[in-house]
């Protein structure tokens, strides 16, 4: 207490000569202040919690507060807001704390069309009900739409664009995977920033035009593209998984892992105290003159539905095998121990031994692991949970069991492998299989699909006359002829037919095309292939069409 006192008087701040005497708040960016700032906090809380029985949801990010009000009628939502505003006023008071009436905003939510404003006051300001409001970088709208949200997302993508694509220039600029870097890593970040809760309009129609409206300056910029290549083909030949596909899919692994963490919640006074540090005594060979009773669990993911725990004892020399979990592994070997006998108990999850070293588990599985370790110790048992290698002896048979006998998740009485691993590989699984039936039964690109049938997140390293051939889009006179970049005919040299991509590949007389066309048939037959190969042959092969693409007219260039 002393030194919070001390922290928080007699301080002087002196800027460009000028000295002030500081009387309340506490220096920015300080490591003590944000704790302090709770202790204010609380007490909103509390007084929070007296309305919240009457249909008010108070929620804070640090000194942003956000109140829900909600009611059967527009004149109930209005008593109430005044319950809530005497409250606030009077916590605010106690702290000598001011509330930013400008920068307070309304927004009212009606159950049907042409339902009353509420009228909200703050004093004897009367604050407009407005369309849509911002909290925390989310653009909320009455309707709860998200359109607006994600226009706002697109303005500030398009003020990163002009520095992405200087990045990005032919002669001078980042290469290939440094720039898909920059837009995986922070583009599609700042993107889909909140998707949890705008997510659940991502197959909108409108989203979707946003989202891709959003992406394809990045995607041409990446790939040197024309600006009439499709998107479609554009996010193919980088790798990149359409943005509407990854909001739809994280929106939606939200809500399946959401249920599936509902029964993992650990309650504060469930865990084991602080001061039982049984389950983090690391084994030192044999306890006395007893024995060690050894024990190995594993678990196999058959699919994405079946999953299967098993263990393995070794004991007196002898193989013995059960279907446990790691926590029935513990209570069991517990059971089975004799006198003067260690249970050691070995898994080859680091995630899990780490979890159970933690004094705050946030898996509701590994917290019951630490209290039958705590009562294993309690009762005598020393027991210790190690991790092991995979290619352990003991870890090898285990996997053989399971896989022998694997049952269904849903039949097992606990869950506790809830993990961010399963979770990421979920949503990657998951955004393949929606962007190959987008792909398979899209409109445009249909060219690319040709060369490229299967849908990969290494993408093809592509250059500028590359991209054209891949696309279709280009300096062909076909494409230029069609949006009005070209007058006259469009008749290819060799006079075979129209100078088009597809005729280059698959018509065209002229001794360059001949020469890539054969040479490509020799070694991965039809041209454009029927099946995708990734190989380095296959990519050399590719890139070697660039010889045949026209020469760019600096006139016709950026379509």
């Amino acid at each position: 207490m002393r030194m919070v006192r001390s922290f928080l008087e007699e301080r002087e701040i002196e800027v460009e000569g000028s000295e002030w005497v500081m009387e309340k708040g506490c220096p920015q960016g300080s490591s003590l202040g944000p704790i302090l700032w709770l202790m204010v906090m609380e007490d909103w809380f509390g007084s929070m919690r007296r309305v919240r029985e009457r249909g008010v949801t108070a929620q804070a990010y640090a000194d942003d507060q956000i109140i829900v009000v909600s009611g059967t009628s527009v004149r109930r939502v209005e008593r109430e807001w005044e319950n809530v505003w005497r409250e606030c006023e009077e916590w605010a008071e106690e702290n000598k704390l001011k509330y930013n009436k400008e920068k307070t905003e309304v927004m009212f939510v009606g159950a049907r069309e042409n339902v009353r404003e509420p009228v909200v006051r703050m004093r004897e300001l009367r604050l407009e009900n407005k369309e849509k409001v911002k909290y925390l970088g989310i653009v909320i709208d009455r309707r709860r739409l998200w359109i607006d949200h994600v226009k706002e997302v697109r303005r500030k993508a398009s003020g990163m664009g002009g520095k992405f694509i200087g990045l990005a220039r032919r002669k001078w600029g980042k290469k290939w995977n440094v720039m898909r870097t920059l837009y995986e890593k922070a583009v599609c970040a700042m993107v889909l920033y909140g998707v949890s809760v705008w997510g659940v309009k991502a197959n909108d129609s409108r989203i979707k035009k946003q989202l891709r409206a959003t992406e394809r300056p990045f995607l041409r910029a990446i790939t040197s593209a024309y600006a009439t290549a499709p998107t479609a083909a554009l996010c193919v030949l980088t790798g990149c998984v359409p943005l509407e596909i990854r909001a739809g899919t994280r929106y939606e692994s939200e809500r399946v892992w959401r249920e599936r963490m509902e029964a993992e919640r650990v309650i504060l006074g469930d865990r084991p105290h602080p001061a039982f540090r049984g389950w983090r005594m690391e084994g030192g060979g044999q306890v006395g003159e007893g024995r060690i009773l050894r024990i190995w669990v594993d678990g196999v993911m058959r699919d994405e539905e079946r999953k299967g725990y098993g263990c393995v004892t070794l004991r007196g020399g002898e193989w013995l095998d059960r279907e446990l979990a790691v926590k029935e592994e513990v209570r069991w070997g517990r059971e089975m121990a004799g006198e003067n006998e260690e249970v050691r108990v070995y898994t080859d999850s680091k995630e899990t031994v780490r979890m159970i070293e933690s004094f705050l588990p946030r898996r509701k599985g590994v917290n019951e692991i630490q209290k039958e370790l705590v009562e294993s110790l309690g009762m005598g048992v020393r027991t210790v949970v190690e991790w092991q290698r995979r290619k352990s002896r003991g870890n090898r048979k285990v996997e053989e069991r399971v896989r022998r006998d694997i049952r269904m998740v849903h039949d097992r009485e606990e869950r506790n492998i809830v993990r961010k691993k399963d979770k990421r590989e979920w949503i990657m699984r998951e955004e393949m299989r929606r962007w190959q039936e987008e792909w398979d039964r899209g409109v445009t690109g249909r060219w690319t699909h040709e060369w490229l049938p299967r849908v990969d997140r290494e993408g093809i390293r592509t250059g500028h006359r590359l991209t054209q051939m891949l696309t279709g889009h280009g300096n062909f006179a076909v494409s230029l002829r069609r949006f009005g970049r070209r007058q006259g005919g469009v008749e290819c040299e060799c006079g075979r037919g129209d100078e088009s991509a597809e005729h280059i590949v698959r018509e065209c007389e002229r001794e360059v095309c001949v020469r890539e066309r054969e040479r490509f048939r020799e070694e991965h037959g039809e041209c454009p292939p029927l099946e995708l190969q990734r190989t380095a042959d296959y990519i050399e092969a590719l890139n070697r069409w660039e010889e045949v693409v026209p020469e760019v007219d600096r006139g016709d260039e950026r379509m």
